[in-house]
């Protein structure tokens, strides 16, 4: 459930959205807001998705959110992965590009019912998948900053824009869905509050709004 109302959550925006134009991928870590951060020890969680105890390998890691049709997995080749940073040790160190491809891109051409966007044009990747880690070239897991709490999942995401915007107002059943977004151009750390049970969300760039207790979890790949 939480994963299928996180993936409405952002399919509302793409019912109103088209394919934009961009720069080309660039590995530059040069950038708006959000690039070139050194973060936390990377933790392995529990079964109950709890921080538990440090994970130690290294490997690249890569925006990848295209998955295949029949089973669901990330395809992960060299036009749908964009390298985002590296895990040494267990170390995470972000470098996301300044600039992103026109495929990633979605164009907000007219905002959805109950939102607010400015300006109209604007490019973003709504990126809302973990990011995938990957060594010698095999996916090894799959990584997100997050931590759920009495039934509630908070999350920090990036969300690439082409230019300065914002998005305010509330959609989805019963305006259940509320944005308070200030974004930058390049990238910006996103924040969502989910209530899984109540099926409501808070998604905004007002990193105050973030509790303690979030870390960087691996959920390794089998």
């Amino acid at each position: 459930m939480k994963k299928l109302f996180f993936s409405l959550v952002v399919a509302l925006f793409y019912l109103s959205c088209s394919n934009g134009g961009g720069g080309s991928t660039s590995s530059s870590s040069n950038g708006g807001n959000g690039s070139s951060l050194a973060e936390n020890q990377v933790m392995i969680p529990n079964e109950n998705g709890e921080a538990e105890k440090p994970y130690k390998n290294s490997g690249k890691i890569y925006l990848a959110d295209v998955r295949n049709h029949s089973n669901g997995q990330p395809i992960l080749t060299d036009s749908t992965i964009v390298e985002a940073g590296t895990i040494i040790n267990g170390d995470v160190v972000l470098t996301l590009p300044t600039n992103i491809d026109s495929r990633f891109l979605k164009k907000m051409e007219s905002a959805p019912a109950g939102l607010n966007v400015e300006p109209l044009g604007v490019e973003i990747w709504f990126y809302t998948d973990p990011f995938r880690l990957l060594s010698n070239g095999k996916h090894t897991g799959n990584l997100e900053y997050a931590k759920k709490s009495n039934g509630v999942y908070h999350r920090i995401v990036y969300w690439y824009f082409s230019k300065d915007a914002k998005i305010n107002g509330s959609n989805g059943e019963g305006g259940g869905i509320e944005y308070k977004i200030e974004a930058k151009k390049y990238w910006n750390k996103i924040y969502f509050k989910m209530d899984i049970e109540d099926e409501s969300a808070y998604i905004t760039t007002d990193l105050s709004k973030v509790p303690d207790g979030l870390a960087w979890l691996i959920w390794e790949i089998d």
